[in-house]
């Protein structure tokens, strides 16, 4: 189905007080090995994430929610902390999770981690 995919929350240690929110249609551990850059000295650590129905209309609605918090218009990176994050936006995704997910999911679907 077109547009299943992965909403993640990120965090990195050398990045403290900001949580990354993206979306990917990959595996979410595959896409924070592709944050990982020489502008980055350390890994990126998933915090939580979920499988979605439309990756690209919940991901814009999670960040049209948490746009107070924000770090740059240009960039998914957001001032809050993982657990307010999802607390915020768990209507969000209960909405747009895939088919048979639900956020009790074992690791191998619905949701991979909760920090």
């Amino acid at each position: 189905m077109p547009g299943i995919g992965y909403i993640y929350f990120a965090s990195n240690s050398a990045m403290p007080g900001f949580l990354k929110i993206g979306r990917t249609e990959a595996p979410p551990t595959k896409r924070l090995g592709e944050l990982r850059s020489t502008g980055v000295p350390t890994p990126f650590v998933l915090d939580a994430c979920f499988r979605v129905t439309d990756s690209l209309s919940a991901e814009e609605r999670i960040h049209a929610l948490l746009a107070p918090c924000r770090a740059a218009a240009d960039r998914e990176f957001f001032t809050i902390s993982a657990t307010d994050a999802l607390r915020s936006c768990l209507p969000v995704l209960v909405e747009f999770l895939a088919h048979g997910e639900s956020p009790a999911a074992p690791a191998s679907s619905g949701v991979l981690r909760l920090k």
